[in-house]
Protein backbone atom coordinates (compact mmCIF):
# COMPACT_ATOMS: atom_id res chain seq x y z
CA UNK A 1 0.00 0.00 0.00
CA UNK A 2 1.64 3.24 -0.71
CA UNK A 3 1.19 6.50 1.27
CA UNK A 4 2.13 10.17 1.26
CA UNK A 5 5.80 11.22 1.92
CA UNK A 6 6.20 13.14 5.25
CA UNK A 7 5.38 16.37 5.23
CA UNK A 8 9.17 17.74 5.42
CA UNK A 9 10.22 15.12 2.06
CA UNK A 10 6.89 16.72 1.02
CA UNK A 11 7.51 20.32 0.82
CA UNK A 12 11.40 19.74 -0.60
CA UNK A 13 9.43 17.84 -3.27
CA UNK A 14 7.33 20.72 -3.67
CA UNK A 15 10.02 23.24 -3.80
CA UNK A 16 12.06 21.33 -6.68
CA UNK A 17 9.10 20.67 -8.80
CA UNK A 18 8.39 24.54 -8.69
CA UNK A 19 12.34 25.00 -9.74
CA UNK A 20 11.47 22.42 -12.48
CA UNK A 21 8.52 24.30 -13.93
CA UNK A 22 10.76 27.81 -13.54
CA UNK A 23 13.49 26.70 -14.95
CA UNK A 24 13.06 24.16 -17.44
CA UNK A 25 11.46 24.15 -21.19
CA UNK A 26 8.19 22.42 -21.30
CA UNK A 27 6.68 20.25 -23.25
CA UNK A 28 3.69 18.32 -22.71
CA UNK A 29 5.13 15.35 -21.85
CA UNK A 30 7.05 17.16 -18.61
CA UNK A 31 4.04 18.87 -17.49
CA UNK A 32 2.04 15.59 -17.29
CA UNK A 33 5.14 14.37 -15.53
CA UNK A 34 4.99 16.77 -13.12
CA UNK A 35 1.25 16.96 -13.38
CA UNK A 36 1.46 12.98 -11.86
CA UNK A 37 4.21 13.83 -9.28
CA UNK A 38 1.71 16.21 -7.37
CA UNK A 39 -1.05 13.53 -7.34
CA UNK A 40 1.07 10.86 -6.74
CA UNK A 41 2.77 12.84 -3.53
CA UNK A 42 -0.51 14.29 -2.09
CA UNK A 43 1.31 18.04 -3.28
CA UNK A 44 -2.27 19.64 -4.23
CA UNK A 45 -2.14 21.46 -0.67
CA UNK A 46 0.86 23.33 -2.15
CA UNK A 47 -0.52 26.60 -3.44
CA UNK A 48 3.22 27.89 -4.78
CA UNK A 49 3.50 24.74 -6.67
CA UNK A 50 0.13 24.60 -7.81
CA UNK A 51 0.72 28.59 -9.13
CA UNK A 52 3.58 28.03 -10.99
CA UNK A 53 2.02 24.49 -12.54
CA UNK A 54 -0.57 26.10 -14.35
CA UNK A 55 1.40 29.33 -15.64
CA UNK A 56 3.73 26.70 -16.62
CA UNK A 57 1.05 25.32 -18.73
CA UNK A 58 -0.24 29.05 -19.77
CA UNK A 59 3.71 29.98 -21.09
CA UNK A 60 3.69 26.64 -22.64
CA UNK A 61 0.36 27.34 -24.70
CA UNK A 62 -1.60 24.54 -22.83
CA UNK A 63 -4.34 26.28 -21.62
CA UNK A 64 -6.56 23.80 -22.08
CA UNK A 65 -4.66 21.30 -19.79
CA UNK A 66 -4.68 24.09 -17.27
CA UNK A 67 -8.28 24.68 -17.45
CA UNK A 68 -8.47 20.47 -16.91
CA UNK A 69 -6.18 20.57 -13.73
CA UNK A 70 -7.73 23.70 -12.38
CA UNK A 71 -11.48 21.57 -12.58
CA UNK A 72 -9.98 18.58 -10.72
CA UNK A 73 -9.07 20.01 -7.91
CA UNK A 74 -11.35 19.57 -4.77
CA UNK A 75 -11.19 22.81 -3.81
CA UNK A 76 -9.05 25.44 -5.85
CA UNK A 77 -8.28 28.80 -4.29
CA UNK A 78 -9.82 32.23 -5.52
CA UNK A 79 -6.37 33.46 -5.82
CA UNK A 80 -5.34 30.51 -8.30
CA UNK A 81 -8.62 31.04 -10.62
CA UNK A 82 -8.00 34.62 -10.63
CA UNK A 83 -4.41 34.13 -11.42
CA UNK A 84 -5.18 31.47 -13.86
CA UNK A 85 -7.61 33.85 -16.37
CA UNK A 86 -5.29 36.63 -15.90
CA UNK A 87 -2.87 34.44 -17.31
CA UNK A 88 -5.01 33.13 -19.85
CA UNK A 89 -5.45 36.65 -20.96
CA UNK A 90 -1.69 37.33 -21.59
CA UNK A 91 -1.00 34.29 -23.15
CA UNK A 92 -3.46 32.53 -25.05
CA UNK A 93 -5.83 33.42 -27.68
CA UNK A 94 -8.81 35.38 -26.34
CA UNK A 95 -11.75 33.07 -26.91
CA UNK A 96 -9.51 30.53 -24.92
CA UNK A 97 -10.08 32.95 -21.54
CA UNK A 98 -14.01 31.88 -21.38
CA UNK A 99 -13.78 28.20 -20.63
CA UNK A 100 -11.48 29.12 -17.74
CA UNK A 101 -13.15 32.02 -16.48
CA UNK A 102 -16.94 29.89 -17.05
CA UNK A 103 -15.02 27.46 -14.86
CA UNK A 104 -14.03 29.59 -12.17
CA UNK A 105 -17.96 31.05 -11.95
CA UNK A 106 -19.13 27.74 -12.10
CA UNK A 107 -17.04 26.62 -8.60
CA UNK A 108 -18.08 29.92 -7.36
CA UNK A 109 -15.51 32.26 -6.91
CA UNK A 110 -15.73 35.62 -8.00
CA UNK A 111 -13.16 37.59 -10.02
CA UNK A 112 -11.18 40.35 -8.39
CA UNK A 113 -10.81 43.92 -9.30
CA UNK A 114 -7.94 43.11 -11.15
CA UNK A 115 -9.13 40.26 -13.09
CA UNK A 116 -11.79 42.51 -14.52
CA UNK A 117 -9.28 44.98 -15.60
CA UNK A 118 -7.01 42.30 -17.28
CA UNK A 119 -10.35 41.67 -18.87
CA UNK A 120 -11.52 45.03 -20.03
CA UNK A 121 -8.15 45.43 -21.30
CA UNK A 122 -8.29 42.39 -23.38
CA UNK A 123 -11.89 43.28 -24.74
CA UNK A 124 -10.57 46.73 -25.47
CA UNK A 125 -7.00 44.97 -27.24
CA UNK A 126 -9.44 42.29 -29.09
CA UNK A 127 -12.14 44.84 -30.23
CA UNK A 128 -14.85 42.78 -28.18
CA UNK A 129 -16.93 45.21 -27.21
CA UNK A 130 -19.92 43.41 -26.29
CA UNK A 131 -17.99 41.35 -23.43
CA UNK A 132 -16.33 44.42 -22.99
CA UNK A 133 -20.39 46.05 -22.05
CA UNK A 134 -21.12 42.67 -20.14
CA UNK A 135 -18.41 42.91 -18.15
CA UNK A 136 -18.82 46.96 -17.17
CA UNK A 137 -22.76 45.64 -16.36
CA UNK A 138 -21.11 43.19 -13.79
CA UNK A 139 -18.58 45.88 -12.33
CA UNK A 140 -21.71 47.80 -11.85
CA UNK A 141 -23.90 45.21 -10.26
CA UNK A 142 -21.18 44.10 -7.59
CA UNK A 143 -20.70 47.93 -6.80
CA UNK A 144 -17.12 48.46 -8.28
CA UNK A 145 -18.12 51.16 -10.38
CA UNK A 146 -15.80 53.83 -7.98
CA UNK A 147 -12.78 51.82 -8.44
CA UNK A 148 -10.13 54.08 -9.99
CA UNK A 149 -8.20 50.95 -12.20
CA UNK A 150 -11.43 49.97 -12.97
CA UNK A 151 -12.61 53.32 -14.18
CA UNK A 152 -9.64 53.48 -16.11
CA UNK A 153 -10.37 49.90 -17.97
CA UNK A 154 -13.86 50.54 -18.87
CA UNK A 155 -12.70 54.22 -20.15
CA UNK A 156 -10.06 52.45 -22.31
CA UNK A 157 -12.18 50.03 -23.74
CA UNK A 158 -14.83 52.97 -24.84
CA UNK A 159 -11.87 54.30 -26.18
CA UNK A 160 -10.98 51.47 -27.93
CA UNK A 161 -14.30 50.55 -29.55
Amino acid sequence: MYSAPPTILRSTLSDSLVLTLQSCRLTTRLLQSVHAQILINDLLCSAPLLDAFTSSCFRSHCSHYASLFLRSLPDPQPSLWNSSVCMSLQSEKFPSFFELYGGMLLNGVSPRKTTLSAVLRSCAAHSATRFGEAFHSYILKVGYDSDVILQTGVRNSERQS
